[in-house]
């Protein structure tokens, strides 16, 4: 876990991001963290100068295209990614909460792009988490992606300890669980 509950690690943050800029692209924080995030991937450099170029650094930032000093590839993607974004939203109300994470996943290719990372074992097993809890979310009736994201939140600022709990019944079949104790002497 690298240091941090399974809902508090980036990716599932990211994932939080995503749907919070889908439901809500006035918020400044969303659109910065999928801008920034692995679905687009800006530098800082091009994501400030997007910023001072509109004045203002929310959905209204899709219209455009990016800074002329934007780095190689950054185009490609910010091109991929406004498209997805605006076909995710015009079907926000009408689809599950797992079909919305799945496609704009497949899309957005982060299963290879966390694959590809140090870390992507991890990585895409916390996004199997993130897809259990939607489906039960679903399951529930509420397919909510702003109350989703906000959930998701709210979890990772949370203890990691109680992260662990939480995703225990999301997990499909057996497991084990490990515990390590760090500096404990008389062990």
């Amino acid at each position: 876990l690298r240091g941090r509950g399974i809902l508090a690690s980036p990716e599932v943050r990211d994932v939080a991001a995503l749907l919070g800029f889908l439901t809500d692209p006035r918020n400044p924080l969303h659109v910065a963290a999928c801008l920034r995030g692995p679905a687009v991937g800006l530098s800082d450099a091009t994501l400030v100068r997007l910023a001072l170029g509109r004045g203002k650094l929310d959905a209204r930032v899709l219209a455009g295209a990016l800074p002329p000093e934007a780095l190689p590839g950054e185009s490609e993607r910010w091109a991929c990614f406004v498209a997805v974004a605006r076909r995710l939203r015009a079907g926000l109300d009408r689809r599950s909460l797992v079909d919305l994470l799945e496609d704009a996943w497949a899309a957005l290719d982060t299963r290879t792009v966390f694959a590809a990372s140090p870390h992507g074992e991890e990585q895409l097993g916390n996004l199997d988490v993130v897809r259990q809890l939607a489906a039960r979310w679903d399951a529930r009736g509420r397919p909510d992606p702003a109350a989703f994201a906000r959930r998701l939140v709210e979890l990772a600022d949370r203890d990691p300890r109680i992260d662990v709990e939480e995703v225990e019944d999301a997990r499909a079949g057996p497991a084990v669980q490990l515990l390590t104790v760090h500096a404990a002497k008389g062990l």
